[in-house]
């Protein structure tokens, strides 16, 4: 059973190792709120991606490299253990960005969090929302209900950052902004670290295609 499990471990890291992307990620956009300087240190970031082998624009739940429906907050911690620690020590990394989006939240969290838990005690984490489509959430209600309960469990953790939207192509600049306050607004307790703009706007692959996307925007702890 033990080398069934690690052979089906190393298979899953195999495939993660296959799409994880060592970041200049959020750490080329942390910049502190009522700073004195334009731009925090992000030399201090060096990162990984944990995803889902489906892309992270899924409609459903979220299952990253590793995990499925069938685990548990204990199975999910030690694959975190696992897959976390591996990937730090293949790369030098020190933060991993994390998926999550609705249904993510709403009825995968109890085991979710076992791995997020897992990583929080050897990094940094970026907790990043993926829109399935249109580059928007499909219910600002649904969505802050997501934000709430993720805020709640970890917005006092110092190692947790939060990624509001990954790709929001689906917003004008103007939108964008107002979409980024009421966010900040909604959330007044964590402390703001990452700047909402970014000059110019970044080309993103996904699915093979180029497109360009609105700046990205991370809330997160000092």
């Amino acid at each position: 059973m033990e080398s069934s499990y690690l052979a089906l471990s190393r298979r899953a890291l195999f495939r993660l190792c296959r799409i994880v992307i060592v970041l200049a990620l959020a750490a080329a956009t942390l910049a502190t709120f009522g700073s004195s300087q334009a731009h925090a240190s992000t030399s201090q970031y060096r990162g990984v991606n944990w995803a889902d082998q489906r892309d992270n624009f899924v409609n459903g739940v979220l299952y990253v490299s590793g995990l499925g429906s069938s685990d548990t907050y204990s199975s999910a911690a030690a694959t975190a253990n696992q897959v976390v620690g591996q990937m730090y020590s293949i790369t030098g990394a020190n933060t991993v960005r994390m998926p999550i989006n609705e249904p993510t939240v709403s009825t995968y969290w109890s085991t979710y969090t076992g791995a997020i838990d897992t990583a929080l005690t050897k990094g940094k984490v970026i907790l990043a929302y993926w829109a399935y489509t249109g580059g928007k959430p499909t219910s600002t209600s649904g969505f802050n209900q997501m934000w709430d309960t993720v805020v709640a469990k970890y917005g006092s953790n110092s190692n947790a950052y939060f990624e509001v939207i990954n790709e929001p192509y689906g917003y004008g600049t103007g939108d964008l902004d107002n979409f980024y306050n009421a966010w900040l607004a909604r959330y007044p307790g964590v402390p703001r670290a990452g700047h909402p703009r970014r000059s110019g706007r970044r080309p993103e692959r996904r699915g093979g295609r180029r497109r360009q996307s609105p700046e990205r925007h991370d809330a997160r702890r000092p």
